[in-house]
């Protein structure tokens, strides 16, 4: 039932998806094109870095397809909404400290809290709509949920956890490395590491390894791992600018 549901999500039900909403490109203009495309690209890099990360076994389209649909809500507001993603994405910017009362730099808004300041609603909840509407079942929108940041994060009871697991682990990973300030980055992974550990079984060589195949695989330099398992190439990633 899981593949059949995921099935639907390919990229050519994708494509008639947006299609039926606005024809493609739309009304963008040239920033908030360049920012879809930014998006697009981080989500991407997720889904491999994801197919990386998976354990033995999974299968790699499977594990890609539910990275990109746990930011099927983050898409959709970038590509209908551009405007209102744009204030989103100020508001959860760090308040630097020459503006802070306190003179401290200070962090931005939660990404739900900007989302509900903003829209009124959380990014998350409009993806699984449209998931809903799609006609995807329970088990895909259980995997579309991000595990939430301040929980611990609890071993596999089945195989739809453990896609949502390391898909959840892949955007938090990608997350920590183009949101972030780069000096910031290597302690923002090593909180993705220390979540994922006993989850997934991995360190942080093991997620840094993952996210330099992804971005060798995202500029077509490298195919994803085929057999699934952390890649044990030598390279680290060169951390990007946040943005």
């Amino acid at each position: 039932a899981m593949r059949r549901a995921l099935a639907l999500v390919g990229v050519k039900g994708v494509r008639q998806a947006v299609a039926a909403l606005r024809a493609w490109p739309g009304p963008l203009n040239e920033a908030e094109a360049a920012g879809l495309k930014q998006l697009m690209d981080r989500v991407r890099l997720a889904a491999h870095a994801a197919q990386a990360l998976r354990p033995p076994g999974y299968d790699a389209e499977a594990v890609y397809l539910v990275a990109v649909l746990q930011n099927l809500g983050r898409l959709l507001v970038q590509y209908h909404f551009a405007p209102e993603a744009a204030q989103i994405a100020e508001l959860m910017a760090p308040i630097a400290a020459e503006d802070a009362e306190d003179g401290r730099e200070a962090p931005g808004m939660s990404e739900e809290g900007a989302a509900y300041a903003v829209l009124g609603v959380d990014i998350e909840s409009l993806g699984i709509a449209v998931a809903r509407q799609w006609g995807l079942g329970d088990d895909v929108v259980h995997m579309m949920r991000r595990l939430p940041p301040l929980r611990p994060v609890r071993t596999s009871e089945g195989d739809a956890d453990t896609l949502r697991i390391v898909a959840s682990a892949a955007n938090e990973a990608v997350d920590a490395v183009t949101r972030i300030a780069p000096e910031r980055a290597e302690a923002a992974l090593q909180t993705v590491v220390q979540r994922y550990a006993r989850a997934l079984g991995i360190s942080q060589r093991d997620l840094e390894d993952a996210l330099h195949q992804a971005r060798l695989a995202l500029q077509g330099r490298h195919p994803p791992a085929e057999t699934g398992g952390v890649p044990q190439a030598a390279s680290r990633i060169e951390t990007p600018t946040a943005g």
